[in-house]
C-alpha cells in the first residue's frame, strides 16, 4: 500500500491511529489539546510527544511506487482506467452538471496532533459540499466543535472563512485547496484521474482480501491543491473495475511536502444511476504509517442547476437557497 503527510504547525486540531480494519483506527491512541496555542511549556511538551511518536512510527512508513522494469501483460493502464470510468456509470463530466453531497467523519487522534492545520478538526466534522464539474469548482461548508469553515475553490482561486471571517493565512489556504481538490478526486474517482492524469503505466497487481487489484501509476498535472504536479496510484478491482484505493503524494501544502497518503473506498451504492463509494478510510503512508480519517457519505443528489453565483463570493460565502438545501439523505 502507500503513504502521507508530515508534522505541521498551527492553530487547530488533534489526532491519528492503526489497528481495526473495519474503522481504520490505529491501536495507538493519543490526544492533544483542543486548541494548539498558549505557553512555551505546552509547545515543548507537544513537540516532545510528536517527536517520540514520529520516531516510533517512521520505521513503518512506505515508499511511493516507481515505474516497473517490466509492465504486466494484459490491458494497458489507459484501458484499465477507461473501464473503471464505465464501471462507475460513465464520464460524469459529460452527463452531470453539479453535485450536492454531505459527509460526516471522525479524525484519528494522532493525525490531528501531527497535522493540526490540514485536519482542522475543530472545524471539520461534517460537511455539505457542492461541485460544478465542468467548471472545476467546489464549495464546502464544514461544521465542527468550534464553528463553521467555508471553502470556495476554483481554477486559480481559493477562499476560506472561519465563522464568516476571511482567512489570509498561507498555510490555511494551501491546505484547504489541497483538501478541496482531493475530495473531488475521492467522489468522482476515475473520471477525475482521467482529466488530470498523464503518463499512465501499470504496476504489478496486488491481492488484497483475496481480491486482485490492478494498479496503475500516473502523474497529475496540475497536482492536488496548489502543486504543479503530484503522483498517484489507482487500485482498481480486477473483476468489477471499480476504484478501490488511491495513493497520492501531497506536494500542494508546505507541511506535507514529500509525504503521501491513501484513501480506500468501501460500500459502493447505485445512486442517480451511478456507482458511488459511501465509506472512506484514509491512512498516512509516509513519513509515518498511521490512520488519519474515516468518513461516510450521508447524502447526495445531482443536477440542481447550480451556478457559480449560488456558491458565494470571497466577500460573502453565503450560499443561495438552492445550494444551501441539504443533500438528499442516502
Amino acid at each position: 500500500m502507500e503513504n502521507q503527510p508530515e508534522p505541521g504547525e498551527s492553530k487547530r486540531g488533534s489526532g491519528l491511529g492503526s489497528g481495526d480494519p473495519s474503522t481504520g483506527e490505529d491501536r495507538v491512541s493519543m490526544s492533544a489539546p483542543r486548541h494548539v496555542d498558549g505557553g512555551l511549556q505546552r509547545a515543548v511538551c507537544r513537540f516532545g510527544r510528536c517527536l517520540a511518536l514520529g520516531l516510533a512510527l517512521a520505521g513503518c512508513a512506505a515508499r511511493f511506487p516507481v515505474p516497473p522494469d517490466t509492465v504486466p501483460a494484459g490491458p494497458t493502464a489507459a484501458e484499465i482506467l477507461g473501464r473503471s470510468i464505465q464501471a462507475s456509470g460513465g464520464d460524469p463530466y459529460s452527463s452531470i452538471h453539479d453535485i450536492a453531497v454531505r459527509y460526516r467523519g471522525e479524525w484519528g487522534s494522532v493525525v490531528q496532533m501531527l497535522q493540526p492545520v490540514l485536519t482542522d478538526g475543530e472545524y471539520r466534522g461534517e460537511s455539505e459540499e457542492r461541485l460544478l464539474l465542468g467548471e472545476d469548482v467546489i464549495a464546502q461548508r464544514h461544521l465542527g466543535p468550534s464553528g463553521e469553515k467555508t471553502v470556495l475553490r476554483g481554477r486559480g482561486e481559493i477562499y476560506v472563512t472561519y465563522d464568516g471571517v476571511p482567512s489570509t493565512d498561507r498555510a490555511v489556504l494551501e491546505s484547504s485547496a489541497l483538501v478541496a481538490d482531493a475530495y473531488g478526486l475521492f467522489l468522482v474517482g476515475p473520471a477525475w484521474l482521467n482529466r488530470r492524469g498523464t503518463e499512465w503505466t501499470r504496476l504489478a497487481d496486488e491481492v488484497e482480501d483475496d481480491q486482485t487489484r490492478l494498479r496503475i501509476l500516473g502523474h497529475l498535472r496540475p497536482g492536488i491543491g496548489l502543486s504543479d504536479a503530484d503522483r498517484v496510484v489507482a487500485w482498481i478491482d480486477a473483476e468489477t473495475f471499480l476504484l478501490r484505493r488511491v495513493h497520492f503524494t501531497l506536494e500542494g501544502f508546505e507541511g506535507t511536502l514529500g509525504a503521501h497518503a491513501d484513501v480506500t473506498f468501501f460500500d459502493y451504492r447505485e445512486i442517480e444511476g451511478r456507482q458511488w463509494p459511501t465509506r472512506f478510510i484514509e491512512r498516512v503512508r509516509s513519513p509515518v504509517d498511521i490512520h488519519a480519517h474515516l468518513w461516510t457519505l450521508e447524502g447526495l443528489d445531482v443536477d440542481r442547476g447550480l451556478k457559480r453565483a449560488d456558491l458565494g463570493t470571497r466577500e460573502d460565502p453565503t450560499w443561495s437557497p438552492t445550494a444551501a438545501r441539504p443533500a438528499t439523505a442516502r
